[in-house]
């Protein structure tokens, strides 16, 4: 007996709706190009990571490393690319921009760049330098950059820890970036202060922001007011595992 159209049409409508499609899997290194936020919005970012030494970057000569950052990175499966600009696929190649201690002001269209980058899911990560036993930072400039970019931070070159040696400091849950983390290792920060939907990271003893986090839509902002976690404490803590949630866990 042959069954009404209506009834095969329902059928394979309710078929296909319950079908899912293959599932990949996340991209190489972590990143996944496709993550959907709460609203159903997508992020339309690439996987790799591109470490930014433009605008007068740099910082202590014991702790400023790049090409140790770019092993770290390459070690983990993931894409990377160091640069003195970002470049105009910066959103289409990568999922992380580390803004390696910018003492300059990015030009304006790089600023904008960066703003596309946010609104498409991408996370840009800031360390920067202390300027208390010799000046090695210049917040004025990323605050000035966390303006235009609506980030809830201000930086500040004093402040935070002035041990001389490696100090772990309680990592505050800020899931996924902190998951499985309990420690941020630094060295002589500088500090950060937050407000409106900012979340504080780790503080250093003295109650200081080392470290805050900030979602902007799709995208998101890491501070860090120290760059020997790329550096000197590398390997400290759970420093590592830190360095590449930044990178795939979005």
């Amino acid at each position: 007996m042959f069954k009404p159209v209506w009834s095969v049409m329902l059928t394979l409508a309710v078929w296909c709706a319950c079908s899912g499609g293959p599932d990949d899997g996340p991209a190489p290194g972590g990143g996944d190009t496709t993550s959907s936020s709460s609203g159903g919005a997508v992020r339309t970012v690439g996987t790799g990571v591109l470490l930014y030494k433009g605008a007068g970057g740099g910082g202590h000569p014991a702790v400023y490393h790049p090409d140790d950052v770019e092993t770290f990175y390459r070690a983990r499966g993931f894409t990377v690319a160091q640069d003195t600009s970002l470049p105009s696929n910066v959103a289409d190649e990568n999922a992380l921009v580390v803004l390696l201690n910018p003492r300059e002001d990015l030009p304006a269209g790089e600023v904008s760049l960066l703003q596309t980058f946010l609104s498409r899911g991408g996370r840009v990560a800031v360390f920067m330098e202390h300027c208390k036993n010799g000046c090695y930072g210049s917040p004025d400039q990323l605050n000035a950059l966390f303006q235009a970019l609506g980030v809830n931070m201000v930086m500040h070159a004093d402040g935070g820890t002035d041990t001389t040696t490696v100090e772990t400091l309680s990592v505050t849950a800020v899931p996924p970036l902190t998951t499985g983390t309990e420690q941020l290792a630094v060295l002589y920060t500088a500090s950060i202060t937050t407000s409106g939907t900012a979340q504080v990271v780790a503080r250093a003893g003295n109650g200081d922001v080392v470290m805050a986090y900030q979602a902007l839509g799709l995208g998101s902002v890491v501070a860090v007011a120290d760059t020997n976690p790329l550096g000197t404490a590398r390997t400290d803590g759970d420093n590592p595992a830190l360095l590449e949630a930044l990178a795939n866990r979005f």
